[in-house]
C-alpha cells in the first residue's frame, strides 16, 4: 500500500489504510478541511511499494493454479450431474416409445460426459431401436451376399483383406498398441470455460496471454487457443514458436504468452524428438507454402497479361473513336471560323486546334506503350499492393484478415495454404 506523508503544522498525516498503518495521536490543534489543499507539493514525499519478487510471483501462480483447478473440479462435477440427469430423461422417453427424442437426450449425455461409457452403449440400443429405412436395405444385400458365399457361389472371396503385420514402408505394425503397461496417453481435451469460448474478432489479446484481461468477455480480442499456441493450466495461450526457439518477436512483442511455467509436464515440448518433428513440419509447409505462391503468382501474371491484352484494345479502338471525332470536330471549328472574319474567332480557333492535336498524339503514344506492355498495369499494381501490405496483395490481405492472421505473423504464408496443419494442446 502506497501511503503520503504531508507536515502539516508540525504534525505528520499518513494517508492510507488503517490496517497497515498505525492509529496516530490526535493533533492539538484542529486539522481543517481544506488543510491539505493548502499543502505545498513540495512537502509530499510518494513512497511506492517495491515490485513483487520471484517467490512471490511463484506463490501467486500456485494459487492461481489451484483457484483454477477447484473452478474445474466443479465444472465437471456439474456436467456430471446434467449428464446423468439427460440419461434419466432419455430412458423415460425409451419407455414411452419416443426413440427419436431419446437419442437427442443421450447424444447430449455423452457431450457432456464422454468417459462414461453407459452412456454410449444406451445410446447405441436407441440407435438400434431406431430401424431407419435406410438400414433395411443394406441389411438384406449383406443378408444375399452371406448366402451365396455359403452356398460357394461366389468363389473363394473375403470380404476385407487381412490386416498385415507390416506398413508399405516395412515399418512393422503393434496391434495390441496402447499396452497396459504403456504411459498413458494425453488426449487434448478442449476446456469449457469462458475464455476457451470466446474468440471474438479471431485476432489474440496480448493482454490475456500476458497479466490477464479485465475486459472478459466484453473483449473484442480473442481468449481461445488456436493452431499457433498451446494452451497451459492458467488457461493463457503459449506461443509455439516460442516452444521450438524460433520467436523472433520476444516476450514483449509477441502477443502470445512466452511462459513454461504452468505447461504440463508431459507434453511434446519437453521431448526433443517431438520438437524436432514439429520443426520439420513447420519447415515442410512453409516450403509448400512458397512453391504454391510462386505458382499462384505465375498464373496470376498470365490471367493478368490475357486481361491486359483485351483492356487495350478496348482503349485503343476507344481513343480511335474519340480522334476521329475530334477530327470531325475540328472541321466543323474550321467551317466556322472560315465564315466568321473576326481576328479574335480566328486565334482561339487555332489555339484550340493545336490543343487537340497534342491530345491526339499523346493518346497514340499511350496506345503504342500499351501494346508492348500490356501488362504493366497489372504488375505495377501487384507491386503497389504488396509494398503496402509487407508483401501480400489485397486478396491474399483479406484471406488473411478473415483467417484472423496478421500479415507479419511468422506463419502468414503458411496459412494462406494450410490454415491449419498443427496439432495443439489444449487444457
Amino acid at each position: 500500500m502506497s501511503t503520503v506523508e504531508a507536515p502539516i503544522n508540525d504534525t505528520e498525516i499518513t494517508v492510507g489504510s488503517s490496517a497497515d498503518v498505525e492509529e496516530s495521536p490526535v493533533p492539538s490543534n484542529p486539522i481543517t478541511p481544506n488543510a491539505l489543499a493548502n499543502v505545498s507539493t513540495d512537502s509530499i514525499h510518494l513512497v511506492q511499494d517495491a515490485p513483487p519478487t520471484a517467490e512471490e510471483r511463484a506463490q501467486a501462480r500456485e494459487k492461481l493454479l489451484k483457484d483454477r483447478a477447484l473452478k474445474r473440479i466443479e465444472r465437471r462435477e456439474r456436467n456430471h450431474k446434467l449428464a446423468e440427469e439427460a440419461a434419466l430423461e432419455a430412458d423415460a422417453l425409451v419407455d414411452s416409445g419416443d426413440i427419436v427424442a431419446a437419442v437427442a437426450r443421450f447424444v447430449n449425455a455423452t457431450e457432456l460426459w464422454q468417459s462414461n461409457p453407459n452412456f454410449y452403449l444406451k445410446l447405441t440400443r436407441a440407435y438400434i431401436k431406431c430401424e431407419h429405412p435406410t438400414h433395411t436395405e443394406a441389411l438384406s444385400s449383406l443378408g444375399r451376399t452371406l448366402t451365396l458365399l455359403q452356398a460357394t457361389k461366389l468363389g473363394d472371396y473375403v470380404l476385407s483383406p487381412p490386416p498385415l503385420d507390416t506398413t508399405s514402408e516395412g515399418e512393422p505394425v503393434d496391434f495390441a498398441f496402447p499396452r497396459y503397461e504403456d504411459e498413458k496417453l494425453e488426449l487434448a481435451e478442449r476446456s469449457d470455460s469462458s475464455e476457451c469460448n470466446h474468440p471474438g474478432n479471431g485476432v489474440p489479446c496480448r493482454f490475456y496471454n500476458h497479466d490477464g484481461c479485465g475486459r472478459g468477455r466484453e473483449c473484442e480480442f480473442s481468449h481461445a487457443p488456436d493452431e499457433k499456441s498451446v494452451r497451459d493450466d492458467l488457461g493463457k495461450n503459449v506461443c509455439l514458436y516460442f516452444l521450438l526457439s524460433a520467436c523472433k518477436f520476444g516476450d514483449l512483442k509477441c502477443i502470445y504468452s512466452h511462459s513454461r511455467d504452468a505447461l504440463p509436464k508431459h507434453g511434446w515440448w519437453n521431448d526433443p524428438v517431438q520438437i524436432k518433428r514439429v520443426k520439420g513440419v513447420l519447415e515442410l509447409a512453409e516450403k509448400k507454402a512458397k512453391e504454391q505462391r510462386a505458382l499462384e503468382g505465375l498464373l496470376y501474371r498470365l490471367e493478368g497479361r490475357k486481361g491486359g491484352r483485351g483492356k487495350g484494345q478496348g482503349q485503343r479502338d476507344e481513343a480511335k473513336a474519340k480522334g476521329h471525332g475530334r477530327r470531325g470536330g475540328d472541321g466543323e471549328k474550321r467551317g466556322g471560323r472560315g465564315k466568321s472574319r473576326g481576328a479574335n474567332t480566328r486565334e482561339s480557333g487555332t489555339h484550340t486546334g493545336e490543343k487537340e492535336k497534342v491530345k491526339e498524339k499523346e493518346a497514340v503514344n499511350d496506345e503504342k506503350k500499351q501494346d508492348k506492355n500490356p501488362d504493366s498495369t497489372t504488375t505495377n499494381d501487384d507491386a503497389e499492393e504488396r509494398a503496402q501490405n509487407g508483401g501480400f496483395i489485397d486478396n491474399e490481405l483479406n484471406e488473411l484478415a478473415a483467417q484472423g492472421v496478421k500479415p507479419y505473423d511468422d506463419d502468414a504464408h503458411v496459412r494462406l495454404t494450410y490454415p491449419a496443419f498443427l496439432p495443439y494442446a489444449s487444457h
